[in-house]
């Protein structure tokens, strides 16, 4: 049978861990209290005087186990940037820049808390502050800025006053967390015995993300569950509001064409076409630019091409009412040039070539005509008249 009973360490190696745990960011003191003695006992044992060592013993190498675990547990991944971060950190910018209030929001584990942290950490003069469900009030969340600002009024209308005088004019920045509003819950078990003990293992639970529990226990946050009813009705909004945000239209709705004539189509278009409007003038910018380089790039080869000539053009494919569209053009012949009709046909690219090759047609098929009925061209008899009118003279 195997042996499931822990090996006893010895004193030596025990003071020895002592000397190897207690650093500069965890001190004697706070050793002395995950023990449960003073600090003068602590000290004592090792430099070897504590009269009951054996009772110690355990407790270190209770700890010694903990460490243990803690050092092969999986480390928080470091920070990488996100859209949601890049979010947070412009939210926070554009608040400090405009001294305005700016809120985001979002599902829990995107990364909202962690990009108001590392925020924090590479900018000076900022206020993070996590409001929890024990804080979630005016006069909690006042007393959390207030203890976070060093601000040692018991009033809550001066406190609030205080923190409204060194926040006036000062360029900083107040951000409040409120994503731990869920409560935590535990089932056979307890955090600590009092309140210093549970505050305690509260700040523990939050550096280090683990909880543990004994074997029947257990631990989950009270949340809001949304049945099926729900998520389809938050996603039918989140598909609108990207339609509408985006200003192009849903396709695939069954509203959206119908017997909509061209006018209404369009309407329904206009958004999308502004958008489009607007990046095809940045897009033809940008050709421009690269027209004169490669223009200037030919002239030091003693190619001379104008940049002015080349008319970058962008041709839509959005679907056309072709009948409408020639309806128009019936209606508007012999008001503006053929070239200026024809060019509102979207399927051709060159109007001069096509009214040159309908030109050419034209008389190619005036010719068919004239030789299949056997018409010849009309000859006048000016060169007879002339003749007749000599002889009579």
């Amino acid at each position: 049978m195997e042996n499931t009973e822990k090996q006893s360490i010895t004193e030596q190696e025990a003071r020895d861990f002592l000397r190897s745990y207690i650093t500069e960011e965890r001190k004697q003191c706070q050793v002395a209290k995950e023990l449960g003695v003073s600090d003068v006992y602590v000290s004592r044992f090792m430099n070897g005087n504590y009269p009951a060592p054996h009772r110690l013993i355990p407790k270190i190498q209770e700890i010694m186990l903990i460490s243990e675990q803690k050092s092969k547990t999986p480390k928080t991944p470091k920070y990488v940037t996100t859209s949601v971060s890049r979010e947070v950190f412009n939210a926070i910018t554009y608040s400090r820049i405009q001294g305005r209030v700016s809120v985001v929001y979002g599902d829990a584990g995107i990364g909202k808390t962690m990009a108001i942290e590392e925020y924090c950490k590479k900018n000076n003069f900022v206020i993070f502050i996590t409001v929890t469900a024990v804080h979630a009030n005016i006069s909690g969340a006042t007393r959390l800025l207030a203890k976070k600002m060093g601000i040692r009024e018991k009033n809550v209308v001066m406190m609030f006053e205080e923190i409204v005088s060194r926040l006036k004019g000062s360029d900083r920045v107040v951000i409040i967390d409120e994503a731990q509003h869920a409560l935590l819950v535990l089932y056979g078990t307890s955090l600590g015995d009092d309140e210093n003990e549970v505050t305690e293992a509260a700040k523990v639970l939050r550096e280090n993300k683990l909880l543990e529990l004994p074997e029947d226990a257990k631990a989950e946050y009270l949340s809001r569950s949304m049945d099926e009813n729900g998520v389809e009705v938050l996603r039918k909004a989140i598909k609108e509001d990207i339609y509408t945000f985006s200003h192009v239209p849903n396709l695939t709705d069954d509203n959206f064409a119908g017997n909509s004539s061209g006018v209404a189509m369009e309407y329904k278009l206009l958004g999308l076409e502004m958008v489009t409007k607007i990046k095809t003038r940045y897009y033809k910018v940008g050709l421009r630019k690269r027209i004169k380089l490669f223009c200037h790039y030919l002239g030091l080869k003693n190619i001379m091409v104008d940049a002015d000539s080349i008319v970058p053009s962008f041709a839509r494919t959005l679907p056309k009412n072709l009948l409408e569209l020639s309806q128009i053009i019936n209606n508007l012949e012999g008001t503006i040039s053929e070239r200026s009709l024809v060019k509102l046909l979207p399927f051709v690219e060159d109007p001069d070539a096509e009214l040159a090759a309908a030109e050419e047609e034209n008389k190619r098929r005036l010719s068919k005509e004239r030789e299949l009925f056997g018409n010849s061209p009309p000859v006048t008899d000016e060169p007879e008249r002339e003749a007749a009118d000599g002889e009579e003279s």
